[in-house]
This record gives C-alpha cells, structure tokens and sequence, in this order.
C-alpha cells in the first residue's frame, strides 16, 4: 500500500509524495474528521469548505499540485472545490495553459466581489459548476479562448457571467438567473457564443455592448425584468432559434447595431414589444414567430434597411404588428401579420417601404407622415383579408372602381376617381393628391375610416364610417374640401377631425354617436358646416379651436353629452338658424394657452338659434342694457 504525506500551507495543498510501504495509513484532517485521499490534489474528496484559489502564473498550476501538463489533450485541472468565502473563490491570471475547473461549488458572500475571475487568461474552461452570490458571479476580462459550459450561475448583484475584452469564448448549455443587472453580458468582445442556455429572473437575460460577431443560438431567455436579449451598438450579432418569452419589456432590443440578425426565433408574451430595432441598419429578422405580447409584435425605429423576410406576426394586443417609425428602406417580404389588436402594419414618417408577398388577416395598414417622402411605399403581390392591397403613387387621371380590393391608398395623385370602395377593416388614405374624387363608399371596423393629407380639391360623397377604433374622417393641411352626404357612426373617437385646413365644406352629413366629439377643428379656416345633424355624442357635438371664418347654418345638435357646440375663440364665427336640442351653445376665450388668443380676433355672430325650441342669445359689447330672461333656452353675454 501506499503512505500519502501531505504538505499544509495556508489551508491549501501545496504537494505530494508518495513513499511505498506495505500498510495502510488514515490521514486526520483539521476537526478530527477522517477522509481518504487517494492522490494528489487533483483527487480531493470535497468537504466543509476549500480555501480560495489564486492563480497568477502558468507555473502556479504546477507549484501547487493540480494534475495534468497544460496541454490541450492533457489539461489542468481544478476539481470538486467546495468554497465559501468572502473573496474571490478562484482566481486565474496571466496564463495561457489549457486548463479546466470542473464539479466545483463556489459561493461568494460578499456582495460586491467577483467569485469566480479570469484576468487575461487564455484556453480556459469552466465545466459543471456551481456559482452564487457576489456582484459578479463569473468575471472575465482581456481574454481568449474561453468556455463556460454545464454550469449554473445565481444570485449576483450585478452581472452573472461577463465578459469584457473577450475573443473567442463560448457559453454552452449554461443556467443563470436572478442576477440583478443581466444574465450574461459582454462588452467589446469578439466571436463569442452563448448557445443551448437559459436566462431567466435577471434584469437582462444577455446584455451586449460593442461586440462582434457575436451569436446566440438555442437559448431560452425568460421572465427577465427587462429584455430578453438588449445589443447595444453591435456588429453581426446572430440570434437564431431562441425563445423570448414573459420579459417585463422587450423581447429582443437592438439598438444601433449593424448586420445583425435574427432568425427561426419565437417571442411570446412580453409585456412590452416583442422585438424593438432602434437606430439600427442592415438588420435582418427572418422566419421567426411574433405573437401575445402586449404592446406590440415588432417596433422599428430610426432604422435603415430593415427585412423582415417569412415571419408571423400575430395577435399582438394594444398595439400593432410592425411599426416603422422614421425608418427607411424597410422591406417585408413573405410575412404574415393578423390579428393584431389595432394595425397590422403601421408606417410613421418612414420612406421608402417596400411590401411583397405579405398576408394581413382582419390587419390593415396605416400610414402617418408629415411630407410628400412619408408616403411613397411599394407594395405588390399583398393582401388583406384575401383582397389586394393596392397603394398607388403617381396615379391618374382615371377612373376606379374599388369594391374587390382590400385597401386602398393613393399618394400623389392628380384626377382620380374612386368609387365603390367597401372593405370591412380597412382605411382608406389619400395623400398629396389634388383633383380627386371619391363616392359611393363604405368603411368599418378600421383604425381611420377616411384620412386625407395635404389634399387640394378632392370631393367625397354618399361615404359612411362606422365602427372605427381612432378618428372616423381627418383632413389635415388640406385645402378645398366638399363632404356631401356623409355619415359617421359608433365609433371610439371622434367623428370628423380639421387640423389646419383651408376651405372646407360639410353639407346635408350626420355625426352621431362618436365616443368623443362628433366633429372637431383645430386652426383652420372658412369652415362650413350646412344642413347636417350632430347628436348623441360622447362629449361636444362640435368643437372648434382657433379656427377663422366657421358658418353653422341649418343644423341640429341634439343630445350630445357635454355641449352642442364648443366654440373657442371664435374669429368670423356665424351660427345661423342652428337647433340645439337637450344641449347647449359654450363659446370661450381660452386665456393661458399660448398663441391662442393672439391668433385670431374675436367676432361671433348668432341669429335664428334656439335651445330646445327657445330662442338663443347671445350678446357681446352691450352695456347698460337689460334681457328678458323668460323665454329663452339660452343667453351668452360676452365683455
């Protein structure tokens, strides 16, 4: 048998002999417990607690007993260590021997330390291992040739596994979670993998910062305070195969990264979008699922080319399926979006949007944007609800008849007609065109129902909307409009929305039970309003604010919920054989709203207007004059 003499110095093995004797020795470690050792340090049977562990040199694997050469078929090892201590469990700097730490439990318990660091380490492995407590669980900086694999890592105060300075690492079949800032992060890295591993309970569950060639593949990164997966200012990150599921924000967040990807991914449930793309470009997501999360299915925001290429986007809940927000160059291709809550796909101040081979299902398409570049997209081969969706540019003169199509959007335009047009769950937007005409149309259960923008000389006729989520008509900058016969009802917002346009005309139309007001106009002029009923509305009948030259003749408000109509510094305002039915005429001077009373110069007119049948009126400037209140049904006396 053999006779195993041990050298003590500091609570750590320093080396072994053995000398050959024909007996069997038992040695006794501190606190009288008996334990066999059968070899060297590489053999320790794991007990109470070991000391920590510093290594600081390639010959220090060597001084201090660990088998093995250092090779890559033949490396040290450092093998079933139980620590718990206030320092740094295992400590390994400056080397670049291969070696691996392997069935350890290490436990850090101050929070402020690192448990387990490799400093400028290079061919190292950390295998099967147990890491808590700290601030960061395991620390790697200014290294190469690293892999963490089969091990769990829980409960630091800031960043479980992080790497900084990092070429060539790999992070496989790896559990790490409650850390409170990220799962696992990098900064400045390159070429390093996280793979087959999962990230749940951390503010981050992978958190990167100006890394390269980075790749996570097969991860699942759930229930994380924040993101998923946050890459900040990243070049070719490849995120494939993962599943994004109950973050408390965003499922993936990218934000100025470069030719990156994400593909044959499922984000689920996350409380805020599932993937949110910020000031980002060449980015592309690819045959991925998007669906339950709660704000939204994909944000893309100030971003540059863009391709989401055969995803699905779906019921998505309070909000859209894609929104492009002042991004440019996107393109979808072979996509289906459906069902998402409000839009399936959403273009604010985006350029240049190119739409192939999409599917939207009871999703329609909503465009927003300030400027002739916001509204020239190219759409083909797409459709809503089994219909095309046709987005024109540059049309006419002509003639179209619109009833088989699924959506229709015209931009820049001249001399169309449009006639017919009838699809439930679709909107209807004309843009920067002049001379148009649209009749004999139908829209409901849409965001919009009708939107103009910056029209001139565009009529619309015998149109009715109803069931719209947002406003149910809005005309904005445009200039010489005619509505005749229009009829707006049950919708969620407002009926009919002015916003800074010039000449507009409403005749023999009515506006009844708009959730908000059922008509409302904010600075513009020569507004008419003939022959039309506005009743049973949620708030006013008719609000306008800062608007010059508004004529009311010959209509009825009745049973609106707060006034009639709601006339806020009126300027050239006439109000001529108007009836005002369980409702009542406000006007106001709004003192304290800036530019509002400077813009404009007060003068209103009421003649031949009643308040449930009783005469209205309205008196302005007179003094020393008295009214006979009796039998009126409403008196307005103003300075």
């Amino acid at each position: 048998m053999g006779l195993i003499m041990v050298l003590r110095h500091h609570s750590r093995y320093l080396m072994a002999c053995t000398v050959v004797v024909p007996v069997l020795v038992l040695l006794l470690v501190p606190g009288g417990v008996p334990t066999t050792c059968n070899s060297a340090r590489g053999d320790h049977q794991p007990h109470l607690s070991d000391a920590p562990v510093v290594i600081s040199s390639n010959a220090d694997f060597v001084t201090q007993g660990w088998p093995g050469s250092g090779t890559l078929e033949d490396p040290y090892v450092i093998e079933g260590l139980v620590v718990s201590s206030s320092e740094t469990c295992i400590s390994v700097s400056d080397t670049d021997v291969h070696f691996v730490i392997r069935n350890c439990s290490l436990t850090m318990t101050d929070a402020h330390g690192t448990v387990l660091l490799f400093d400028n380490v290079k061919n190292g492995v950390v295998n099967t291992t147990v890491v808590s407590g700290g601030r960061y669980g395991i620390m790697v900086p200014d290294s190469s040739r690293i892999r963490i694999l089969n091990t769990e890592v829980h409960g630091c105060g800031s960043t479980g596994l992080r790497g900084s300075r990092v070429t060539n690492c790999t992070v496989e079949n790896v559990t790490v979670t409650d850390c409170t800032d990220a799962g696992v992060g990098f900064d400045n890295c390159v070429n390093c993998t996280v793979r087959d591993s999962r990230a749940s309970g951390n503010g981050n569950g992978i958190s990167l910062y100006a890394c390269r060639l980075s790749h996570v593949r097969s991860c699942s990164l759930s229930g994380n305070q924040w993101t998923g997966i946050s890459s900040v200012a990243d070049v070719n990150l490849s995120v494939d195969n993962c599943n994004f599921t109950y973050n408390e924000v965003w499922g993936a967040y990218l934000t100025r990264s470069q030719q990156s990807t994400i593909e044959h991914s499922y984000f689920f449930n996350n409380t805020a979008t599932g993937i949110y793309l910020s000031s980002s470009t060449t980015l592309t997501v690819s045959d991925t699922t998007v669906t339950n999360n709660t704000e939204g299915g994909v944000l893309i925001g100030g971003s540059w080319g863009v391709q989401l290429q055969g995803c699905t986007i779906e019921n998505n809940g309070r909000g859209l399926g894609v929104t492009l927000i002042g991004s440019n160059h996107t393109t979808l291709t072979g996509t289906t979006i459906a069902h998402n809550q409000i839009a399936g796909l959403a273009l604010i101040r985006a350029t240049s949007t190119t739409v192939s081979d999409t599917t939207l299902i009871d999703n329609e398409v909503y465009v927003n944007g300030l400027g002739l570049s916001y509204w020239l997209h190219d759409f083909s081969n797409t459709t809503l609800n089994g219909r095309p969706v046709v987005y024109l540019v540059g049309a006419g003169p002509g003639d179209l008849e619109a009833s088989s199509l699924g959506q229709l959007i015209v931009a820049d335009s001249h001399g169309l007609t449009v006639h017919d047009y009838g699809p439930s769950g679709a909107s209807l937007y004309v843009a920067y065109s002049t001379d148009c005409n649209i009749s004999d149309a139908r829209v409901s259960d849409c965001t919009l129902g009708l939107y103009l923008q910056s029209c001139q000389r565009v009529g619309v006729a015998n149109f009715t909307v109803e069931h719209t989520y947002f406003r149910s008509i809005t005309l904005s900058a445009c200039v010489d409009i005619e509505l005749v016969h229009v009829t707006v009802r049950e919708v969620d917002s407002e009926g009919l929305v002015l916003e800074y346009c010039n000449t507009t005309r409403v005749l023999e139309s009515s506006f009844e039970r708009c959730e908000s007001t059922g008509i409302q106009t904010y600075g513009c002029r020569d507004v008419t309003l003939v022959d039309s009923t506005v009743s049973w509305n949620g708030r006013h009948g008719m609000k306008t604010f800062v608007c010059e030259g508004v004529l009311l003749r010959n209509d009825t408000f009745s049973h609106n919920s707060v006034y009639g109509a709601f006339i806020t510094s009126p300027s050239a305002t006439t109000l001529v054989d108007v009836r005002f039915v369980n409702n009542s005429l406000m006007v106001r001077d709004p003192t304290g709203v800036p530019g509002a009373v400077e813009s404009v110069t007060w003068a209103l007119s009421v003649v031949d207007c009643t308040v449930n049948g009783l005469p209205l009126l309205y008196a302005d400037g007179i003094s020393d004059a008295s009214f006979p209140v009796a039998g009126l049904g409403q008196a307005i006396l103003y300075n």
